[in-house]
């Protein structure tokens, strides 16, 4: 047999990694060993919450009372568009146990060609969605130094896009570890100063 296929399930006998913040992060989808997996699933909780609740969902929700909603209607349009998207969650519930991705799955219906189309679809969405993080970022810091009369000019905020897009290019290769840490030391200094 030739190499190892590089879309389906890792081998669970790869060399351990080292676990450890500002580590680069060398795996990507594949499935983690269970002697690997340093977090329970409290920690998760809070690592994956603050992943999914950010600035944007609050545009979202003031940028769907554009259309004539009231903030009830809004609520409403918004949970019934978080039950739609539990079933994304309830599609991918057999790529942990099989270590491979959601796309991955749907090659099986859909044929190795069926989902570029999809595929198409989502890398959009992800490359929209950074670029909307990076605008929030960007917008922010502007908005805090014009908060402290500072204005800043043309190059400066090529500076804050630079440095935004680079942060944001950055961080998760520096992996699980180090954003885990991050929440971590954010809610352990938040217990003391209570």
């Amino acid at each position: 047999m030739g190499g190892a296929c590089k879309d389906g399930p890792q081998s669970s006998e790869e060399i351990p990694q080292e676990y450890g913040a500002l580590k680069l992060e060398h795996r990507g989808s594949d499935l983690i060993p269970d002697a690997e997996r340093k977090m329970r699933p409290s920690g998760l909780f809070w690592l994956w919450a603050g992943a999914v609740s950010n600035v944007e969902f609050l545009f979202y929700g003031t940028f769907i009372m554009i259309f004539g909603l009231s903030v009830p209607q809004a609520v409403a349009a918004i949970l019934i568009g978080k039950l739609f998207y539990s079933l994304l969650g309830f599609a991918s519930l057999q790529g942990p146990k099989v270590g491979i991705t959601a796309f991955m799955i749907s090659r099986a219906p859909s044929g190795q060609n069926g989902n570029r189309l999809v595929a198409f679809f989502n890398w959009v969405t992800q490359v929209g969605f950074e670029i909307e993080g990076i605008y929030f970022v960007v917008a922010t810091v502007i908005l805090l130094f014009s908060l402290h009369g500072v204005a800043l000019d043309g190059p400066a905020k090529i500076a804050v896009i630079i440095i935004a897009g680079t942060a944001q290019m950055i961080v998760p290769l520096l992996g699980h570890a180090t954003i885990s840490g991050r929440c971590e030391s954010a809610r352990s200094q938040r217990y003391q100063h209570a």
